[in-house]
């Protein structure tokens, strides 16, 4: 091979050994943050308790008063002469269900329905993952199996009209359906990759020093490719994450954004200190080779 030909072979194997190290990041972050159930229930555990959080689930149940036959059930049980008044009715029992809710969501004992729920939530969703074909509904917060506590302890307050009501709050709509397209395969290598992407990058970073005429340059390339890699990997997730919020109702934005930044919040340091450290092999390779 021409001197060309194994300068143009080493960069490329340093870039690709530049790749693998990101795969490798994004592997560690997979398995120890998203793919693990307890990692995920520990990063969602708090999240009840955020206001943003506390609201999206109060306005569902909000919502489904005001949705209901509610207004039909006040205007039958007044008299005649003031069944006008049913409608203001309606809505002071939809602010008093959402006063109470928000209350009940804030509180010690809602956070244990709340871990059950993301638990289950998180095994359906890796369920989806890891089979042959993609969840149909996204990876959503079912708020229904949420529903029975909120309005038992509602007719705890007194408010024994939504016994009448269908207990359904919907759901929150983590990740839409069109953005999980990976096939188990895909899953699989992440989950393998662990330990894979490392020895790849090393094999790859060791075969460009070895080829390349200026030996130190495959590392500053590589150090230089890691900074700019891990750097699109946080604007990719930044990204995503907006794309999904603006999807999400109005009501629910907020707590879609608290809901991303909990389960996400470990991979921005983690590839800031990755692309630190690649940044910093390629600047001090750059003053050796001067």
């Amino acid at each position: 091979m021409t001197k060309r030909s194994l300068n143009a072979a080493a960069i490329v194997l340093a870039v690709m050994s530049a790749v693998a190290v990101s795969l490798a990041v994004d592997s560690f972050w997979l398995q120890t943050r998203i793919f693990d159930t307890n990692a995920v229930v520990t990063a969602a555990a708090p999240l009840p308790k955020d206001p943003a959080v506390s609201t999206a689930v109060a306005a569902a149940a909000a919502e489904a008063v005001i949705e209901s036959d509610l207004v039909e059930q006040i205007e039958g049980a007044l008299p005649e002469e003031i069944g006008f008044l049913a409608p203001a009715f309606s809505d002071l029992a939809a602010n008093v269900v959402f006063d109470a809710t928000k209350s009940l969501v804030e509180s010690d004992a809602f956070t244990a329905v709340w871990v059950v729920m993301i638990a289950d939530t998180h095994a359906r969703a890796m369920a989806d993952l890891e089979g042959t074909a993609r969840p149909s509904n996204g990876v959503t917060l079912d708020l229904d199996e949420a529903a029975d506590a909120i309005f038992n302890e509602l007719a705890g307050y007194g408010i024994d009209l939504v016994g009448e009501l269908e207990t359904s709050l919907g759901e929150i709509v983590l990740i839409q359906a069109d953005s999980l397209v990976w096939p188990n395969r895909f899953i699989d290598v992440f989950q393998t990759g662990l330990w894979v992407f490392p020895l790849i990058a090393a094999l790859l970073l060791a075969a460009a020093v070895l080829i390349d005429p200026l030996r130190w340059r495959s590392v500053q390339v590589t150090g230089f490719s890691v900074a700019v890699v891990m750097l699109l990997n946080a604007a990719g997730l930044a990204l995503a994450r907006s794309a999904t919020i603006n999807d999400a109702d109005i009501v629910n934005q907020a707590a879609v954004g608290k809901m991303w930044d909990a389960f996400a919040t470990g991979y921005i340091p983690l590839a800031a200190a990755v692309g630190a450290i690649g940044a910093i092999a390629g600047l001090s390779t750059w003053w050796l080779r001067r």
